[in-house]
């Protein structure tokens, strides 16, 4: 895997990015305040919007790439049509700031989490606020809509994962496993009974839906694992780290093997702690946002070995899995 672009423009920290539909476009948010929108044909910036007045925690393009939306800490979360960039809805009703924003499969929902302790769930043809669900004890760093959006997993500085099944109103399942804070979450696309979730002290785990309880586990030689994504595919997972590294994780070796002797490439490049990582729909490249002020382009179908390196067996150590 190489480089193929480094997206620079930003002034602060690159939190979160999203891709469009088609792959042609990536979206970038910062703790300058702004979203930009990138052309990654020629690696130019095409647009940047100031209308949020705080840390743009989190943006993301509604499936059909319509509607880009985008939150942070000054507590409000902006619907922009992506096509002219006007603005479309102007939410808020989180007390604190809010850290992430994700939309349903269908794109008719749009789910907000914030350092309230709760989620927004919002109609997004409306902006209306449709409710908020209530279980965690300290901020909710991140959510994700289930493959076939009837459910959602949520994560938090609590150390708990919790999974919100829409089809009843019982309280959410609630996953305990993390030594610490979980910081993020992502639902297998192809399977619907398996979650990854990452968090502090190094911690990656893989979830059973069925039995509610850890898969695979995995501390690694990092005080923070910031970030986890499953490919289109859902054949590899991707982490991004406080030691400036993307770890890609091969599912079936996983599968055959342990997550533990499963031996991940490592992408380096970046300068500063990696905080969010995302496959384009294609799955060929992976964007990385990074404490560097930089969004880095990865192209995934050509190794190199300037780029990637095996992780040392010295920075995989086993948690006891816990049933």
């Amino acid at each position: 895997m190489s480089v193929l672009t480094s997206l620079l423009g930003h002034q602060s920290n690159v939190w979160c990015s999203s891709f469009t539909l088609d792959g042609s476009h990536l979206a970038t948010c910062s703790s300058d305040e702004t979203v930009r929108l990138w052309s990654l044909g020629n690696s130019q910036q095409v647009a940047c919007l100031e209308g949020h007045s705080g840390v743009v925690r989190a943006c993301q393009f509604s499936p059909d790439s319509a509607l880009l939306a985008s939150c942070s800490w000054d507590k409000s979360i902006l619907l922009h049509r992506a096509s002219n960039f006007e603005l479309v809805h102007h939410l808020t009703g989180h007390s604190y700031g809010v850290t992430h924003v994700c939309f349903s499969p269908s794109g008719t929902l749009l789910a907000s989490c914030s350092w309230d302790d709760t989620i927004g769930l919002w109609d997004v043809e409306t902006g209306r606020l449709l409710q908020f669900l209530r279980g965690h004890t300290s901020p909710v760093a991140s959510c994700a809509f289930t493959v076939g959006g009837s459910g959602l997993a949520s994560c938090s500085w609590d150390g708990t994962v919790k999974v919100w099944d829409f089809t009843f109103a019982g309280p959410p399942v609630t996953l305990d496993g993390h030594p610490d804070a979980v910081y993020d979450v992502s639902c297998s696309p192809t399977e619907p009974n398996l979650l990854a979730t990452c968090g502090r002290r190094g911690a990656l785990i893989l979830w059973d839906l069925r039995n509610r309880a850890p898969w695979q586990m995995l501390q690694k030689g990092c005080k923070e694992t910031n970030c986890v994504s499953f490919s289109p595919s859902g054949s590899q997972v991707a982490t991004g780290n406080d030691l400036c590294e993307i770890h890609l994780w091969d599912m079936n070796l996983i599968k055959s093997s342990s997550l533990l002797n499963s031996k991940p490439l490592v992408l380096q490049g970046h300068a500063g702690g990696v905080f969010h990582c995302e496959y384009s729909p294609s799955g060929r490249h992976l964007a990385s946002c990074s404490s560097d002020h930089t969004c880095r382009l990865w192209d995934l179908s050509h190794p190199t070995e300037t780029a990637v390196s095996h992780l040392a067996d010295s920075l995989a150590e086993s948690l006891s899995l816990q049933h």
